[in-house]
């Protein structure tokens, strides 16, 4: 009796066969959530078109936020993924790099929102790189790293006026609260992962916006400290990586120092022999 070998596993660069194999497992399972988020988008893309097709000859028929609370759904979720859908859909991009992207700070749905029609000429020089069969492989964690760097420092020169922080940090919080709530309630392991990955996306992007004003703040603190770049950097690569309660009250510290230094500079400059 012949028994067929399973094939070799094919090794990752300076990994073991273990390793390698839980890398593999863990990328199938995110792939898969990830597949899940998009047709739960497609649903919900349905769903709008399907309520907006009812109400047109019932004008009592729900609406299309009611429809999705009888879903379970938090709305933000709903949205999130019907947009996600939308977008991948137009641009034909997999729903994976899309994610991947999202996870290096480069939404571009964001972009294509902020940028209105000049996304589309900027995007165009990109389009090898992410549509197609041409398009980065999402499991190359490189490659994908440099698509996004490249995609940000295009994307971001076009941006006017940047986006307000305190609103979608507002926005970003709220969401976070809703499927903390939404996640014990979860029917199915699947709709589990699905909330779990948008509680993830969700507090990456708080993560951002905190490193972003943090970076800023330190801009300006750091002469005081006699800090140079490579302290400053030092700090703000440490700073990333912290839980985001500690992450708000570092930068509440740090923006009472500058009121502090502040109020020091306007008394000594209040004083005669200043101002002589």
């Amino acid at each position: 009796m012949s028994t067929t070998k399973a094939p070799p596993v094919v090794l990752i660069e300076n990994a073991s066969e273990e390793m390698t194999s839980l890398i593999v497992e863990i990328r199938e399972h995110n792939n898969a959530g990830m597949n899940e988020r998009l047709r739960q988008g497609e649903r919900f893309f349905k769903l709008r078109a399907a309520v907006g097709k009812y109400q047109k000859s019932n004008k009592d028929g729900l609406s299309y936020t009611a429809s999705v609370a009888l879903t379970g759904v938090a709305l933000s979720t709903a949205e999130r993924n019907r947009t996600m859908w939308e977008f991948t859909q137009n641009y034909q991009i997999s729903g994976a790099l899309f994610l991947l992207l999202c996870e290096h700070g480069c939404n571009l749905q964001t972009f294509a929102h902020d940028l209105k029609e000049s996304f589309k000429g900027t995007f165009s020089s990109f389009e090898s790189r992410v549509t197609g069969n041409s398009a980065v492989d999402p499991t190359n964690a490189d490659a994908v790293a440099i698509l996004a760097k490249d995609l940000k420092k295009a994307l971001k020169k076009k941006v006017t006026p940047p986006p307000e922080p305190d609103a979608e940090l507002t926005r970003l919080e709220t969401e976070v609260s809703e499927l903390l709530v939404e996640l014990p309630k979860a029917k199915s392991a699947e709709e589990s992962a699905v909330i779990a990955e948008d509680l993830h996306q969700a507090r990456v992007g708080i993560r951002n916006i905190h490193t972003t004003r943090m970076g800023a703040l330190i801009g300006s603190i750091a002469p005081f400290l006699e800090w140079d770049d490579e302290t400053t950097e030092k700090y703000l690569k440490a700073f990333a990586d912290l839980p985001l309660p500690l992450q708000k009250q570092r930068y509440a510290d740090g923006v009472n120092l500058l009121k502090s230094l502040s109020v020091g500079f306007k008394s000594l400059l209040a004083k005669p022999e200043a101002a002589a």
